[in-house]
């Protein structure tokens, strides 16, 4: 049944770009604004669905995930191994994208390892998984070991690639099909949704990605409706300091105002005119500055 769920799921990701988002329980399906599917429904243009934009080079997207990973957990190394509870309502956070137990992303991390690896050490958790993503439960209760589990599974190899790829499904494909259908060419503005994505989710919430993109394009006109597209990411990258510093739901206020120095380095970086995100970048969302190498 985990299996046929875990089908679905994934198919309709593609076919429709529904997601399961953090902050929404995992077995529903996220929508964005009036109902309408985040991806295949964008506030750039009412026609069919464009094109994603071109990717990042791999070069490019390995400096883009060490921007997110200086965001997430102060380290320019992926953090695979990273566990808290951070006490916003999410559960455990957990990974190199901080994927949480009550938000769905997680669980799929654990059941895509186990479904390669059955015997490891998070295929115990399956079961008290399932039931907190359903409910987008922040409870960690059931979840005694959990942490350390999580630390043993990141020691192997399989376990860090099923982190990747989920990353990648979940938040970095979807912010490239957002950037093709709203003309967005930069690399920056391509990081900028990534980057987002991985902190708001890219779903119903009113302060997911989607959300935000039709706050900043009723703001700016994005390049698909011949707008400018430095404008618009001005726009795009205020609106988003806005959420962290005033967030639609309560759980996470206290956790996301802390978090307002990454949308800071981010408005830093468009000051500066890179809209090609080329390097170094130096950034210091929390005090510590570190640099994004060439």
């Amino acid at each position: 049944m985990k299996d046929l769920r875990l089908y679905l799921t994934l198919t309709l990701l593609f076919a429709s770009g529904a997601l399961p988002v953090k902050g929404q329980a995992w077995g529903q399906l996220s929508s964005g604004p009036g109902g309408n599917n985040p991806v295949a429904e964008n506030p750039a243009s009412n026609s069919a669905p464009a094109a994603a934009a071109a990717g990042l080079t791999p070069e490019q997207k390995r400096r883009a995930d060490m921007l997110i990973s200086v965001f997430e957990n102060s380290a320019l190394e992926l953090q695979y191994a990273y566990i808290e509870d951070l006490r916003d309502g999410r559960g455990y956070t957990a990974g190199r994208a901080g994927f949480c137990s009550g938000c769905g992303d997680l669980l799929l991390v654990a059941e895509r390892y186990t479904k390669l690896k059955p015997d490891n050490p998070l295929a115990g958790y399956l079961p008290r998984l399932n039931k907190l993503a359903a409910l987008a439960s922040g409870s960690t209760a059931g979840l005694d070991g959990f942490p350390g589990a999580w630390r043993q599974a990141a020691r192997d190899e399989l376990f860090r690639s099923e982190q990747d790829a989920v990353s990648d499904e979940l938040y970095y494909l979807p912010a490239l099909a957002y950037a093709g259908r709203l003309g967005l060419q930069k690399d920056f503005s391509k990081i900028a949704l990534y980057e987002a994505a991985i902190q708001h989710g890219t779903g119903s919430d009113p302060d997911g990605l989607g959300a935000m993109i039709e706050r900043a394009s009723r703001a700016a006109k994005p390049p698909a409706a011949g707008g400018s597209e430095r404008t618009w990411l001005e726009k795009f990258l205020k609106v988003r300091r806005a959420a962290l510093a005033h967030p639609a739901s309560a759980a996470t206020g206290e956790a996301w105002a802390e978090s307002v120095g990454r949308a800071d380095a981010m408005l830093a970086i468009y000051a500066a005119g890179n809209m090609d995100f080329s390097g170094p970048v130096a950034v210091a969302p929390f005090g510590e500055q570190f640099v994004i190498p060439k």
